[in-house]
């Protein structure tokens, strides 16, 4: 059988047979492209600018600092603050910490022959010293005492003897040298009103006394125990300018309290009048609870109670521990001793009953003493 023949296609069919071949093969050159980049990516896939993880915290609220200043209408006062016309004070001033150093000067030179003093001391005998504070309208007074002591206790026991005064009195230091035997040396000091009171201080109080007389009680409650020079001691004999031993003392009083471990001597208890303490005893009740301080026997020591302090021996542990400090720096910011005129006598008094026991006390009822109108 005869093949067929190949019948020619017209030129117009053949034109438009070519241009869909050419799509035909336009669309596969794309379709090979595509495939290739799909190949690419499945092998190793494309990060195109990438950016960090978003990572949601919770907001914290700050936590308040201990010792951040809270707004005064934002704390709560005792009622006793205001109940007796004190500053208001907050309870931080409590529990703060009380720096050993706080307060403490640099040693003068006074202060470092004393040192130097207790560097020849025997070893046996207590470091012990006797303090007066005075001023020069009473140098009469000062001199009394000065050779009654001499003639009834330090010619044999020679103790060093300390003046704390005021400016006015330095340019009479060998004067007062010349009234005694003891050696003596001085401490100026500066008594001022503190500057964190903001009330006024009222002249005439029920309790009478002068702006002076508050602050010397001031400083017998406090300031003494900062002077640098009593930090090295182990005792501290205290007599008022008009004190006066009367007859001889045959014993060290020194040694007599360390040998049997007492911490505060004392001539008498007395009272003080009630409006002299006005809101003393509740800021000491106040400290103790805030304190959480396990007092000796304050429950004893009925108000207006105190020691007849201008003839004293005590251990200065007493005085430089953080218990006393972080009292008296509470009394001291309330304002009493200014406002009421809270004298150092019941202040002390209060302290001794808080951090001592009653067997660490003693009465030194067998020693000669005048002073004004008490007479031992």
């Amino acid at each position: 059988m005869a093949s067929p023949k190949s019948v020619p296609l017209p030129t117009h069919l053949l034109l438009l047979l070519c241009m869909r071949m050419r799509k035909c093969l336009g669309l596969l050159v794309v379709v090979a492209i595509l495939g290739a980049i799909l190949l690419s990516l499945a092998k190793e896939p494309l990060v195109i600018n990438p950016q960090p993880a978003l990572i949601l915290r919770p907001t914290l609220k700050p936590v308040p600092s201990t010792t951040s200043v809270r707004p005064r209408d934002l704390i709560k006062y005792p009622d006793f603050l205001s109940q007796n016309d004190l500053e208001l004070v907050s309870d931080d001033v409590i529990v703060e910490n009380n720096d050993e150093s706080q307060g403490i000067e640099e040693c003068d030179d006074e202060c470092t022959s004393l040192l130097f003093h207790f560097k020849k001391w025997p070893p046996t005998k207590p470091t012990g010293a006797i303090y007066y504070l005075t001023q020069k309208s009473r140098l009469e007074l000062l001199k009394k005492s000065l050779r009654h002591l001499d003639d009834n206790f330090n010619d044999h026991y020679q103790y060093p003897v300390i003046i704390f005064h005021e400016r006015e009195l330095f340019a009479h230091r060998n004067k007062i040298r010349g009234f005694t035997r003891s050696v003596v040396y001085f401490q100026e000091i500066t008594m001022e009103r503190p500057d964190f009171l903001k009330k006024d201080i009222k002249f005439h109080i029920p309790c009478l006394s002068t702006i002076s007389y508050r602050k010397m009680c001031r400083f017998h409650a406090k300031g003494v125990y900062e002077s640098p020079i009593v930090q090295s001691l182990d005792f501290l004999f205290r007599l008022d300018d008009d004190s006066v031993i009367t007859a001889p003392i045959r014993y060290d009083v020194f040694a007599f309290m360390r040998d049997r471990r007492l911490k505060y001597g004392y001539i008498w208890e007395h009272y003080d009048a009630m409006s002299c303490t006005t809101g003393l005893w509740e800021a000491t009740s106040h400290f103790i609870n805030v304190s959480k301080t396990t007092p000796g026997f304050f429950n004893e020591w009925r108000r207006p109670k105190l020691y007849y302090n201008n003839f004293e021996i005590s251990h200065t542990s007493v005085w430089l521990s953080p218990g006393y400090k972080s009292y008296i720096n509470y009394l001291d910011r309330l304002g009493g001793m200014f406002y009421h005129r809270w004298g150092d006598a019941p202040i002390k008094g209060l302290a001794v009953s808080m951090f001592l026991n009653r067997n660490q006390t003693h009465l030194f009822s067998d020693i000669g003493y005048t002073h004004n109108t008490f007479t031992n």
